[in-house]
């Protein structure tokens, strides 16, 4: 069976070479192949073709006149197809499409309010447009591009992928610790006012571990539980009690000023995991494309 010689471009360009130097040997020099490549790729067409384009002796070639309607004809599609080519390439590399996002007001006012910045130091005809939701707001019936979430989801008509773990710590305000003093142990949060996150599934229970030890916190029913992690780290800065599950990149510039205290850095939590989603699609924005790449990336390098 013969092969389709449309999907041989590789060898034509061969061939085209073969013809401007009018020698297999010199052809090969140019193109940084073996003569032996150069002079299969001229048998590949010609199979593919059942046509001679060349003929080739020990001491010269001719070019065949089938040869020269095609280097002529093909040469000249070929030269459209590299124009395309360029043209198609030159669009990605200047984006000029506009991206929905949604994700939790925690990662708008940080990370994300970052990448999209960073992003459009390079693609500055790109424009984004920010939704702040809740942490586990549904994702599926709403008309973003992408999303970013503190959850997974399994729905055959998403596509979920785990972007990083963000580091949760505790932490209270300078003030708070003067008045009520440090703590040693998970037991003695019992003994203080704490904000805690209330996760997707309404069970605002915090496990910590230290080495082999494991405690289980279950906060009082009169204290103050949230999805919105700002909240509770402005009650915490207002040194209203203790924060007891805080992104360590949100806290690091009170930690370093000495507004607030890390508490009990040898207790750790559970990573925070963050997902991005978006639908499935036969075809995606060469935008959406990127974005998501630059943000994988971003986050394989921190």
């Amino acid at each position: 069976m013969k092969k389709n010689p449309n999907r041989r471009l590789k060898e034509w360009r061969v061939f085209f070479k073969i013809v401007e130097l009018q020698s297999i040997s010199l052809a090969a020099k140019a193109l940084c192949i073996e003569v032996s490549t150069a002079s299969k790729a001229l048998s590949i067409l010609e199979e593919a073709l059942g046509i001679k384009l060349i003929d080739r002796s020990t001491r010269s070639l001719e070019i065949t006149h089938a040869g020269l309607v095609a280097y002529e004809r093909m040469k000249e599609l070929t030269q459209e197809i590299d124009s395309f080519l360029n043209e198609f390439m030159e669009r990605r590399n200047n984006l000029d499409e506009e991206l929905t996002i949604s994700a939790p007001a925690i990662l708008c006012d940080g990370l994300l309010i970052d990448w999209i910045t960073s992003f459009q130091n390079t693609h500055k005809k790109t424009s984004f447009y920010l939704h702040s939701i809740k942490c586990y707001d549904n994702f599926k019936n709403k008309n973003y591009n992408l999303s970013i979430r503190l959850n997974n989801v399994e729905d055959k008509h998403l596509i979920c992928e785990k972007l990083s773990n963000i580091e949760l710590i505790m932490c209270a305000s300078k003030e708070y610790i003067e008045k009520h003093g440090i703590i040693s142990h998970p037991k003695e949060l019992y003994s203080h006012e704490t904000f805690m996150l209330w996760d997707n599934e309404g069970k605002g229970i915090l496990r910590l571990k230290n080495g082999d030890e494991e405690f289980i916190y279950t906060p009082k029913r009169r204290q103050f539980q949230t999805s919105d992690i700002l909240s509770q780290f402005n009650l915490m800065l207002k040194g209203s009690g203790i924060a007891v599950l805080t992104p360590e990149w949100l806290a690091i510039g009170h930690l370093n000023s000495g507004n607030i205290v890390q508490l009990l850095p040898q207790w750790k939590a559970s990573d925070m995991p963050v997902y991005i989603t978006w639908k499935h699609s036969k075809f995606y924005p060469n935008l959406l494309i990127e974005f998501v790449r630059f943000i994988q990336n971003a986050c394989n390098n921190s």
